[in-house]
This record gives structure tokens, C-alpha cells and sequence, in this order.
């Protein structure tokens, strides 16, 4: 059996679709065989007309209710995702406002977990060590508080005694009386002027008076005044020093650097004890060694012993400081540009403390160096 089919258009420009069957084969007809074929029951019809719009909707009709089905499903999902999202990131923020109006009102000690996504953990991690710090601060400055009421109240009270002493006649030795008097208020003055160099400090306001200076005279110099003192304790001052490179430096606050490090060396080296003064070249500058073989820092302290207030010995006495020397000591050496580093291996063990400055003359010497070797 055959069976024709194809299409055709006719005078009027209308086009049609015909089929027909033959008892032979399958073949396709063209419109010149057509009137060969009038034997054959063909049924024909206008082909049909689909416009744009028609197929647009037909599409539409088509692909609405996956798009339905699946816009459900991404609802529920987000929905899904939204409250676990919460769950990990909006709690633990909320542990930490909670925690950070704690440490306002004054519960230093509060700290949150460190939990939940990187970046909470991190906001949380961040806030611990913040708070720590705070309370550190707090309890470093009510210490400076309780050490300094009680340092100024025994040169103060010492001052009271000797002086109303010398009133009333009834000091035994009034030359000797006056003297402690003027120890005490030197003692006091000192005081004073280490607390307005930390306002300053705070202040961003520390005057430095610059010029061209050598070193290792200040140096030599502060040494040979601080001799008398290490006599006294039968403790030998070793100075190491020659001509140094001139740097660009401020030489009374240098020297408040040196005396404050040999005077500290001095104090806490046992009768019979070494303080070595050193000063070299290095890398582009000039370095000032201060050892000694003394009492030594713990070495949980060392980390610590820069900060103002900070005391590596809690115990009162008459060794005891501000503990503000070293916190002013930092200061200066950086705003030279320097560096200046503790070491020490734990009590009874001496202390060595390095200072480096840079040095205009050092650097370009090391630069035409440089410059000829290339």
C-alpha cells in the first residue's frame, strides 16, 4: 500500500496539505503528478497559520507551572537557609553585644565563645582580646595609683617630720635633717617630671631639641657622673666607648635614656656585681649595650616591662620606681628612630639592654659603598 503526501498552493495563493493512499509503497507526490493521482481519495486542508503571539502563550502555557514549581521550591529553600544563616551568625553577635555592654558597665572579666562562622569568630576572638586588654589597663593604672599615692606619701611625710624637727630645735643633726629633706624632694621632683614627660607622651607632645651629637661621649659622660653611686654599692662600672658616627639626636633626652638604664643596672646589681656600658657600630647606625649582673627579669616580665606603670616587682621598698622610666626610655629611642631591646634569662640572671639609633653619616658612607660596589 502506498501512501502520498506534501503540499501544494493554489491560484488564489492559499497553501494546502494533502494525503492520500495507494495500494503501492510509500511515496511522496509532487503537485505536476497530483492530476496522475485522481484516482487516489486524497483529503486535503489549509495548512495552518501560527502567529508569534501564538506561540509565545502556547510556550508560556508550557513553562509556567515548572517555573511555579520551582520558584516554591527556591522560596522554601531560602527560607530554609535564611534561618540557619540567623541561627550561625545573628546569636553570636548577640553574645557579643551582650558581652560588650557587660564590659560597659564594668564586668571586665566577660568574654564570649569562639564560635560559629570564621568571621564570628574572629568578631568574637577580637573582643576577648579587648576586653583583656582593657582590664589589664584598668588594674595596671590602679596600681600606678596605690604605688604613686604611697610614693609620694613617704618622701612627703619624711619632708613633714625632718622639717618640724628643725622648727621645734629638737633635730640631733639639723645638717643631716636637711639633707634628707632635699633627697626626698628631689625624689619628688623626679616624680613630677616623669609623669608631665607621660602627659606628654600621651599628648603627642614630646620636645625634641635635634642637632649632631655624639653618642658614645653622652654615653661616657653619664657613666662617669654615675661612678660615685656604683662605688658606694662596691659594684664596677665597665665603659666601653670611643668616638662614635654623629647622629641626629636630642642629647638630653639621651642622656635621660643612659641614666635611666645604668641608674636602673646600678640599683638592681647585688654588692660586688658588673654593669658594663658599650657602644659599637651596627648595621647603618650606632648601638649602646647596657648589661649587668644583677637580679634579672622573669621571663613572663620581659614582654611587659616597656608599658607605662608596669612593675616587674610588686613589692614596695626603697628600690621601687614609678614605672614609668622604661614606658619614657621606649618613647624617646622611637622618636629618634631607634629601637631599644630587653634580655634576660630569668631572676639572678643579669640584664642586657640594646639600644640602636640610626645614623645619617653611617647610612650614606654604606651607600657610596654600596654605589662603588655596583
Amino acid at each position: 500500500e502506498r501512501q502520498y503526501y506534501g503540499s501544494f498552493t493554489d491560484p488564489d495563493g492559499s497553501e494546502w496539505l494533502y494525503g492520500g493512499v495507494l495500494a503501492v509503497g510509500l511515496q511522496r507526490i509532487s503537485p505536476a503528478r497530483f492530476r496522475e493521482a485522481a484516482s487516489i481519495i486524497l483529503i486535503a486542508e489549509p495548512r495552518p497559520v501560527v502567529s508569534l503571539q501564538t506561540a509565545l502563550a502556547e510556550f508560556g502555557r508550557a513553562l509556567l507551572p515548572p517555573l511555579v514549581q520551582a520558584g516554591c521550591v527556591g522560596l522554601i529553600l531560602s527560607v530554609i537557609l535564611a534561618f540557619l544563616v540567623s541561627r550561625g551568625i545573628a546569636r553570636p553577635l548577640q553574645s557579643v553585644a551582650m558581652a560588650a555592654g557587660e564590659v560597659a558597665r564594668g564586668k571586665l572579666h566577660e568574654r564570649v565563645p569562639e564560635s560559629g562562622p570564621l568571621e564570628v569568630r574572629t568578631v568574637a576572638q577580637s573582643f576577648n582580646k579587648m576586653s583583656a586588654a582593657v582590664r589589664d589597663s584598668q588594674e595596671v593604672q590602679r596600681d600606678f595609683l596605690v604605688n604613686v599615692s604611697h610614693d609620694l606619701k613617704t618622701p612627703l611625710a619624711s619632708i613633714q617630720g625632718y622639717s618640724q624637727a628643725i622648727i621645734d630645735g629638737v633635730a640631733k643633726d639639723p645638717t643631716s635633717a636637711a639633707q634628707i629633706i632635699y633627697d626626698e624632694a628631689g625624689r619628688l621632683n623626679r616624680m613630677v617630671v616623669e609623669l608631665t614627660d607621660l602627659a606628654r607622651m600621651q599628648a603627642g607632645r614630646l620636645s625634641m631639641k635635634m642637632s649632631a651629637i655624639d653618642v658614645g661621649e653622652i654615653a661616657a659622660a653619664v657613666a662617669q657622673r654615675l661612678s660615685v653611686v656604683a662605688k658606694k654599692k662596691n659594684i664596677s662600672l665597665q665603659v666601653e666607648t670611643g668616638p662614635m658616627p654623629h647622629i641626629a639626636g636630642d642629647g638630653d633626652r639621651l642622656a635621660q635614656v643612659f641614666t635611666n638604664l645604668l641608674s636602673n643596672a646600678i640599683k638592681f646589681t647585688p654588692e660586688g656585681g658588673t654593669v658594663l656600658l658599650h657602644t659599637g657600630v651596627r648595621n647603618g647606625g650606632v648601638e649602646i649595650v647596657v648589661r649587668d649582673t644583677g637580679i634579672g627579669i622573669p621571663v613572663d616580665d620581659l614582654p611587659r616591662i616597656f608599658e607605662r606603670f608596669y612593675q616587674v616587682d610588686k613589692a614596695r621598698g626603697p628600690k621601687r620606681g614609678t614605672g614609668l622610666g622604661l614606658a619614657i626610655v621606649q618613647e624617646i629611642i622611637q622618636a629618634h628612630g631607634g629601637t631599644i631591646v630587653a634580655a634576660s634569662d630569668g631572676p639572678n640572671m643579669g640584664t642586657t639592654f640594646t639600644i640602636w639609633l640610626p645614623s645619617p653619616q653611617l647610612s650614606t658612607i654604606m651607600a657610596r659603598r654600596d654605589l662603588m660596589g655596583s
